[in-house]
């Protein structure tokens, strides 16, 4: 039993070297969700690749870092909680695609109540010089399901 459970720890360590892409995506994710909460443009804007294009529900497309920063300050809005569900990742070489799911509640600057936002998403990523991952397209819509 002990080495049986010796060989699934060593199996997840070395899945996890292997991978070392899955683990960049893993830190975008954790940053996105450290900087919608935070609402602050310049870590929202630094999450983006150079080629940034933000298709929102509803919304015209914000292409480019400089439009994303300038729709991120314009903000008006607190974000109160967030929580993705991701259903699908699919790397291949530097770029990788993912859908899924979120939460999100904000309150604006004037409001008392806060709003819950229920979504789907889909976004791009690229693998930077540095290994690094950022999204290069975000696609979302209100889940009204």
């Amino acid at each position: 039993m002990i080495r049986a459970v010796a060989l699934v720890i060593a199996a997840w360590a070395t899945l996890g070297s292997i991978n070392p892409d899955a683990a960049g995506i893993e830190r975008l994710r954790q940053h996105d969700i450290a900087a919608t909460l935070t609402q602050n443009p310049d870590q929202l804007v630094a999450l983006w690749d150079d080629d940034a294009t933000l298709l929102g529900e509803g919304e015209a497309p914000v292409v480019g870092r400089t439009a994303l920063r300038a729709v991120y300050a314009a903000g008006g809005t607190r974000c109160l909680a967030y929580t993705p569900h991701f259903e699908s990742l699919v790397i291949e070489g530097t770029v990788a695609h993912e859908w899924g799911r979120f939460e999100a509640t904000f309150q604006g600057a004037h409001d008392s109540a806060a709003s819950v936002l229920h979504g789907r998403f889909l976004r791009v990523m690229k693998k930077q010089r540095d290994g690094s991952w950022r999204y290069s397209r975000i696609m979302w819509q209100e889940d009204k399901t």
